[in-house]
């Protein structure tokens, strides 16, 4: 068996029903399965019961919904010097009040950030 690392898990499903036969295998949601047709061989295969997804909209002109008050962006950084420096001074160059930065380990990776920001109106 080999592991192949993927656009993303919808991605993956979709091309899993592409390959006829069907040789491979993809890790993504029921959803995903439904859409592309495929089966769905073993459920609740996650190792870590707190993950989830998270999806980020970056443009040039800001888009504020009202419902949405909190901005969190996880970030893997080189293990150099600077690194975290030169994210953080974005932030701070662009007026962005940072509440919360936390390291998280990742597994196989050297460093995680996770950064947390309110908005208030």
């Amino acid at each position: 068996m080999e592991l192949l690392n993927y656009f993303n898990t919808a991605k993956s499903a979709e091309l899993v029903s592409q390959k006829k036969p069907i040789i491979w295998q993809a890790v993504a949601g029921a959803q995903a399965a439904e859409l592309y047709g495929l089966e769905i061989l073993a459920r609740g295969i996650n190792d870590n019961n707190n993950n989830y997804t998270r999806f980020f909209v970056i443009a040039a002109e800001p888009e504020p919904s009202p419902q949405a008050n909190k901005i969190t962006l996880v970030l893997t950084l080189k293990h150099e010097p600077g690194s975290l420096y030169n994210a953080l001074g974005r932030f701070a160059a662009n007026g962005i009040n940072m509440l919360n930065i936390e390291s998280r380990p990742l597994e196989g990776e050297v460093l995680g950030i996770l950064f947390s920001h309110r908005y208030f109106r």
